[in-house]
């Protein structure tokens, strides 16, 4: 008996050993597979131009027109194709990259739209097939007057936007708002931002940089630094910021780190600023609000302040007549 129970465990465990082995070899196999497979060898090159592909990356940088690009047989009569990346740089002729630009073809890891000086808008359907694997989303120094916010949503591996040196108008509500765990810069600087929607940044717990100097904003409005992480850096340098509103954190984590230099700050009412400042107080992360190159006063809606000396390690609040707050004589706020 004992030697029947001995031939079963044998068996059993011999089963068990060649299983482990046939996945490990199929998961060897699968993984080469996948790496030696280049998409552009799937493609008839002659039928792609002026487009080109080499090394699993589409650059239709060539084109010259809208009709040009809807017209190319490799693009809109092929099977979808996953490449890399799909690009197009230094193109002085695209005004827009139109529903259906590249087809059913798809990017897996990144979209690069750089340098386009003509290029003004990018429709949202050129996204639409993308792959959920998509980590990079760069369209910096384009013309671009607003960009399709909405067809990010299914880029749920997202971990860089770069659109730098552009003309964006607006950051729409929750225009970011749990788009991926992953996110972890965003830089809009060099653009026309005049106003940011509430929640647009909200749900991206990985979120480490948030540059938005030199733009246009004049207040940051209700809702819109609702942040959900305590690790990020917020760079609003060089705008118009005249007005902080009570709400601008909407509930969430205010930016531990912010920069607000250059702007049009004339003081800092106690709301939302105490709240705010105590907020960033007791935080154990390192946390500052940067203020240098604000026509701050120092009049009697900051008497609160003056009050609350350990705050000066976090601001370095320097009034329009070179002093600093807290050496300013206490007879100032003597009529308040």
């Amino acid at each position: 008996m004992w030697r029947t129970q001995w031939t079963k465990n044998f068996f059993v465990s011999l089963i068990a050993t060649i299983a482990s082995a046939a996945l490990t070899i199929s998961s060897a196999i699968y993984s080469t597979t996948r790496q030696s497979i280049n998409p552009c060898d799937f493609l008839n090159t002659s039928s792609i131009k002026p487009c080109v592909c080499g090394q699993a990356i589409l650059d239709c940088s060539r084109v010259t027109s809208e009709e040009q690009l809807l017209a190319i047989p490799g693009l809109h009569s092929e099977p979808g194709l996953g490449f890399d990346t799909i690009t197009i740089t230094d193109n002085g002729f695209l005004a827009s990259l139109p529903r259906g630009a590249f087809g059913s073809h798809y990017a897996t890891k990144s979209y690069v739209f750089a340098r386009n000086n003509q290029l003004r808008s990018i429709h949202e359907d050129v996204f639409s097939a993308a792959s959920a694997t998509v980590t990079k989303i760069v369209v910096h120094e384009n013309a671009l007057t607003s960009f399709p916010f909405t067809a990010i949503g299914n880029f749920s591996a997202l971990e860089s936007f770069v659109a730098f040196g552009n003309y964006i108008r607006t950051i729409p509500s929750h225009a970011f708002d749990s788009v991926s765990q992953n996110l972890h810069t965003i830089l809009l600087q060099n653009n026309n931002i005049q106003d940011i929607g509430e929640f647009a940044f909200r749900g991206l717990p990985r979120l480490k940089a948030l540059v938005l100097e030199r733009n246009s904003l004049t207040q940051l409005g209700p809702g819109s630094l609702h942040l959900s992480t305590e690790v990020a850096s917020v760079t609003l340098a060089s705008n118009s910021i005249a007005r902080v509103d009570p709400l601008v954190s909407g509930g969430g984590i205010f930016p531990p780190r912010i920069v607000l230099t250059r702007n049009l700050l004339p003081s800092l009412p106690q709301e939302p600023w105490e709240r705010i400042l105590g907020e960033l107080l007791a935080s154990e992360e390192a946390t500052y609000v940067e203020l240098s190159g604000n026509p701050l006063e120092c009049n009697c809606e900051v008497k609160w302040l003056y009050s609350r000396p350990e705050f000066a390690e976090l601001i370095h609040y320097t009034c329009d007549d070179g002093k600093w707050l807290w050496d300013t004589d206490e007879s100032t706020f003597d009529n308040c």
